[in-house]
């Protein structure tokens, strides 16, 4: 049965478990920041309860309508591959800043809502060029012979 397994991912491109990988990540690093943001916002960055539901209502907005402008960057201007590394290095970068904005908590001082919320926009822009495109380049990889294999990627 195992065996059975292995030789089946092996017929997949190896591509694919890069791209599964990428997209385990961000998806990994959006829910697990997006579960605390609240918290955050209210307890270190010391907005009021409703400003931070406010904020982070905002942010799941724009995290799930910039997929509209990312798919469209991909479709006329970069392609799938250059948005999907361009505005995932945007992703990581406003992770790490908003990481980054928790430090000054750390020793005592107000941390910056400013930083924070570009953080945030960085963040939602980045998800914008990787939910619409990652599935679909994905699905490129296969070769003609490969085909029968396709339904196993997208299930």
């Amino acid at each position: 049965m195992l065996s059975g397994l292995m030789e089946t991912l092996r017929a997949y491109p190896r591509s694919v478990f890069y791209i599964i990988s990428n997209e385990f990540a961000e998806r990994f690093a959006y829910y697990g920041m997006r579960a605390v943001l609240t918290l955050y916002l209210v307890n270190y960055i010391g907005v009021s309860s409703d400003s931070a539901t406010m904020v982070m209502h905002l942010f799941i907005a724009f995290a799930y309508l910039s997929p509209l402008a990312g798919g469209a960057i991909a479709d006329s201007a970069l392609g799938k591959y250059k948005t999907i590394v361009w505005l995932s290095i945007l992703y990581s970068v406003g992770m790490v800043m908003l990481a980054l904005t928790a430090l000054p908590a750390v020793s005592g001082a107000k941390p910056s809502l400013s930083w924070c919320l570009f953080s945030l926009l960085l963040v939602a822009i980045g998800t914008g060029g990787i939910k619409p495109n990652v599935s679909s380049f994905g699905g490129d990889q296969f070769t003609a012979s490969q085909i029968h294999l396709v339904p196993g990627y997208f299930s």
